[in-house]
């Protein structure tokens, strides 16, 4: 999905996982025309704490969802009926908490994933329900208990000055949008 630059920034300044993940891809994606630059610029500027407080609720949701307290209804019955439960529930769990601990603790992301066999293994049902729950409440109580070097709110007037000025550059690269003055 692309997204607006504005919209990109803000639901990266929120904190919301998957956008705060795209900080940290490979270059070698499809991307749209601001990306490369403001990825770059705005990396520091635009985590905080706020961002670990949504991968901890994203990760425990996933597991009430698992447990049956949230969610009741599962989309993917066929999962359920070929491993016993949701495991992409447990894998999005584990994959959402165990990035947020990392994000804590070094500020960065790492892809691929560091951990990848794991999320395969309980992708795939070799791991059971229980232990998938056990070790992603290990993982919320590890992320809650951390002290994070990362600021409690995005620098928005560093990143406000980065978006008029890509803003800028992008009309200035349209000679029918160039600046006359």
């Amino acid at each position: 999905t692309h997204y607006p630059f504005r919209e990109w920034v803000r639901l990266v300044g929120q904190g919301n996982p998957n956008m705060v993940e795209t900080l940290f891809l490979r270059p070698d994606y499809v991307a749209p025309w601001w990306a490369p630059q403001s990825r770059a610029a705005l990396h520091t500027a635009l985590l905080s704490s706020q961002a670990l407080k949504r991968f901890a609720g994203y990760g425990c949701s996933q597991i009430a969802a698992l447990e049956g307290r949230r969610n009741k209804k599962t989309n993917r019955p066929e999962v359920i009926a070929q491993y016993g439960w949701d495991t992409k529930w447990g894998y999005h769990a584990i994959r959402v908490l165990s990035e947020g601990l990392e994000l804590a603790q070094t500020g960065r992301l790492v892809f691929p994933r560091p951990n990848a066999d794991l999320l395969s293994a309980i992708r795939e049902g070799r791991c059971t329900q229980k232990a998938v729950t056990v070790y992603a409440e290990h993982l919320a109580t590890a992320l809650e208990a951390t002290n994070t070097r990362l600021p409690e709110q995005p620098d928005w007037a560093r990143i406000n000055t980065n978006m008029i000025d890509t803003f800028y550059q992008g009309w200035d690269s349209q000679p029918h949008l160039r600046r006359t003055s």
